[in-house]
């Protein structure tokens, strides 16, 4: 049996361990970037709450004005209505009493806004009034 000698160059052995090096950067890298964070989950959480009030936005509707409230308490939303809704308005603009009501029941059920089920005959009109309620969350937000 004759014994075989291997010869490495100082170079190629350097080059090995940079690439060697940067594969475990990479990999530290990336475990930090995927890895779950338990503070953002804590702050999530804690940004979903809101300052308590009633919190109002006004929808043009043609020449009429409705004014849409919004009553947080504690932290979460007890109540969603239309303040200044008279019979010609109810009128003109039917779906407006039922949607409110829908949207209501579901946020008063801890729904969030984002995942609100809005009835396919009344699109346009939920849609309409969950941008206002969102309006007028964001005003209702400890950050403002």
């Amino acid at each position: 049996m004759s014994s075989r000698l291997f010869v490495l160059k100082l170079k190629d052995i350097l080059i090995f361990l940079g690439i060697i090096s940067l594969i475990i950067v990479i990999i530290t890298i990336l475990i930090f970037k995927f890895k779950p964070d338990s503070e953002k989950k804590e702050k999530n959480s804690n940004d979903l709450t809101y300052v308590p009030g009633i919190y109002t936005k006004e929808l043009v509707l043609g020449k009429n004005t409705l004014e849409l409230a919004v009553i947080i308490d504690a932290g979460c939303i007890k109540s969603v209505g239309l303040t200044n809704l008279n019979e010609s308005i109810s009128a003109m603009y039917p779906l407006f009493e039922p949607s409110v009501s829908a949207l209501e029941s579901q946020l008063v059920n801890g729904t969030n806004v984002d995942e609100l089920i809005l009835d396919s005959d009344s699109l346009y009109t939920q849609t309409l009034l969950v941008e206002a309620i969102k309006e007028c969350l964001v005003s209702a937000s400890p950050v403002n």
